[in-house]
């Protein structure tokens, strides 16, 4: 419920009272009748009802510090109309076909640093922040439960349809307080822990050899290209991955021994379901007051991905029955994730296991061809990883181990870099775990924010020639690196993974995927991409390759 004061009464509704009649004369009837709208437009004056206050607000007890008492109020801060947030998606306006940064740079351009984005048709307001000064102080105030409300459409799914099944055990997309705190303290020793991640980089190693012979089995002979779709080789390569890690399963989908058509339909959805989100809950959307069809797409979604990623789960638990009853012994095998949550607490363990199913395909098959895409178009620092990547593997055969990839900083700096180069998402979502001022605008405790660095990851004012993919950016001072730069990168300029207590869970499980697989294509290939790479990704809530992936794959033959 939004405050003001009682002189501003006026001009609100006459803004609202604008807004109905803007939109109901832009909205064609048969889109009214089918949608409901003139029926949520005329019920809008109930749902944004204001509350009349005094001018000036009481301020609670544990905040009256000075710096909140001389901070201007919350409803200050620049924000957009929410006419004019409406109107800009329709047909005509202005971000309807516009990427998230596009977006988010013309609002800074308008509004500055830090802006909001009004709550309509009953969602919360949502404050943009894009300095990193206000980024740390919302990470460092958060507390040791973070909040973060977004992902809503899955909380509905889970906490209201699902609720049977999942219980007061969402996983940690959308569990709050002190549920979320309960599940991630079971999870942390498994997943968090680097030690016990890179026990597993021998089932990685195996499907990376897997992928590298996948590549020579389709590339043109002639050409030593891939085919345009590459991108589902990729998926399959994280998916293998995951289920590796997760479930201690190889499904052939790499080698493509055998079709899995349930793992294929879960890649499209999982697709699906990030750009369902991006139009549900980063666009105006009438999904709370109205069943939209959007809305009811991502449900069918949801549910399919429910279905496949439980299908698994219940059936590496019923192998896992199976070996205990035959009295089979996995020594020579590392414990999946889910037989050592299983130890912890059953129902965290499957349904951390599904999101990790559901989290660890896209994203990190973008990373990765985001990867591909900046070594490919930068040979010279290709080579250098090369040389690097020699030293630790000088021979084909030459096994890779948790020693050895403890040898390749270049490695992650071009990891690093490409994902500065290719974000893979605008920012996180995160709520002010305390009263706090930004910029001098008082920001309640509760707020819903998003921290995006986006913008600032290609911006001058803190890295050096931005447009350019140079990995010695990452690297020590101290370094051989014979190219010095003096970037003045903030630290929470750039946070891929996020901050904090609810720093990504799944982000050692996505470094060590990403360094086995360089490492073994780095020592097996030259990588080249010999065509136009502008708009290489299209940006939803999580960006996609927009473009066909045709690498060259050229041997090396040492």
């Amino acid at each position: 419920m939004e405050l003001i004061s009682v002189n501003n009464l006026f001009s609100y509704r006459t803004v609202y009272k604008s807004f109905i009649k803007e939109m109901l004369k832009n909205t064609s009837t048969v889109f009214r009748q089918k949608s409901g709208l003139a029926c949520v437009l005329r019920n809008l004056a109930t749902e944004a009802s204001l509350k009349i206050t005094t001018a000036t607000e009481e301020i609670p007890s544990s905040t009256q510090d000075l710096e909140w008492v001389s901070a201007r109020p919350y409803n200050e801060i620049p924000r957009q109309s929410k006419y004019d947030f409406i109107r800009s998606y329709l047909p005509g306006g202005r971000f309807r076909n516009t990427s998230a940064t596009e977006t988010a740079l013309t609002l800074k351009k308008e509004l500055g640093e830090l802006f909001v984005v009004p709550g309509i048709f009953r969602r919360s307001d949502i404050l943009m922040v894009l300095n990193p000064d206000h980024i740390e102080k919302i990470y460092r105030t958060e507390g040791i439960w973070p909040g973060r409300d977004g992902f809503e459409t899955v909380a509905y799914f889970r906490n209201v349809l699902k609720k049977d099944f999942f219980g007061d055990t969402s996983g940690l997309i959308v569990a709050q307080g002190e549920s979320w705190g309960r599940q991630r303290s079971a999870v942390n020793p498994v997943i968090v822990q680097p030690r016990n991640v890179k026990l597993y980089i021998k089932s990685l190693i195996d499907v990376n050899d897997e992928f590298v012979q996948r590549i020579r089995d389709v590339r043109d002979p002639s050409t030593f290209e891939v085919p345009g779709s590459f991108e589902e080789d990729l998926n399959r390569l994280t998916f293998e991955s995951i289920t590796s890690i997760a479930l201690n399963q190889n499904f052939g989908l790499v080698r493509r021994e055998k079709e899995h058509p349930e793992a294929l339909r879960m890649f499209k959805n999982v697709r699906d379901f990030f750009i369902y989100i991006y139009e549900l809950e980063m666009k105006p959307s009438m999904w709370k007051m109205v069943r939209t069809p959007m809305f009811n797409k991502m449900m069918n979604c949801q549910e399919e991905i429910f279905e496949t990623t439980n299908k698994f789960v219940t059936d590496a638990m019923n192998e896992l029955e199976r070996k205990k009853s035959l009295g089979i012994s996995s020594e020579n095998q590392e414990p999946s994730v889910l037989e050592k949550l299983l130890k912890i607490d059953k129902k965290v363990a499957i349904v951390m296991t599904m999101d990790m199913l559901l989290a660890g395909v896209d994203v990190t098959s973008t990373v990765l061809a985001g990867l591909l895409l900046t070594l490919a178009k930068n040979p010279a620092k290709q080579d250098i990883l090369r040389e690097e990547v020699f030293k630790i593997l000088p021979h084909k055969d030459s096994p890779l181990s948790v020693e050895s990839m403890k040898n390749m900083p270049y490695l992650r700096a071009c990891i690093k870099e490409s994902m500065r180069f290719y974000p893979v998402a605008a920012g996180s979502f995160r709520t002010a775990g305390r009263d706090i001022v930004l910029g001098g605008y008082q920001v309640p405790k509760g707020t819903n924010a998003i921290t995006n660095s986006f913008l600032m990851l290609l911006d001058e004012n803190y890295y050096s020639r931005p447009n350019e993919f140079i990995p010695e950016r990452w690297l020590r001072k101290n370094s051989n690196s014979s190219e010095i730069i003096q970037d003045n990168s903030h630290p929470f300029s750039f946070l891929p993974f996020g901050f904090g207590p609810r720093i990504c869970v799944g982000k050692r499980i996505v470094d060590i995927e990403l360094e086995v697989c360089m490492a073994k294509l780095i020592r097996n290939f030259k990588i080249e991409y010999n065509h136009p790479a502008e708009n290489a990704f299209k940006q939803y809530f999580v960006n996609i390759p927009a473009i066909p992936l045709n690498f060259k794959f050229t041997d090396i033959n040492v």
